[in-house]
């Protein structure tokens, strides 16, 4: 996914990377490291997510929308990538 070969680390992450982070970084989006971020940084990967109009595969929206869930993120829809959507319950 990633040029090195590896996820992310979660602070590689962080809201103050992300206005910086290109398309093709957040679409080597891991699940694991997301998984360490706190809600407000998850909020604003979702949020970059929508705004790159990021591609991302099944397995990775899947867990976003997961993580999106656990933290309560669901109600922020409209700031979210439409196909995220479509993991939601």
């Amino acid at each position: 996914m990633l040029q090195s070969g590896g996820p992310p680390s979660p602070h590689s992450l962080c809201p103050s990377f992300l206005p910086s982070a290109n398309t093709s970084f957040l679409q080597g989006f891991w699940c694991q490291p997301a998984s360490q971020l706190s809600r407000e940084q998850l909020a604003a990967l979702i949020r970059r997510m929508a705004t790159q109009r990021v591609l991302l595969r099944a397995w990775q929206l899947s867990c976003l929308a997961n993580l999106a869930a656990q933290q309560g993120l669901q109600g922020d829809f409209e700031l979210h990538p439409p196909n995220l959507l479509l993991f939601y319950e």
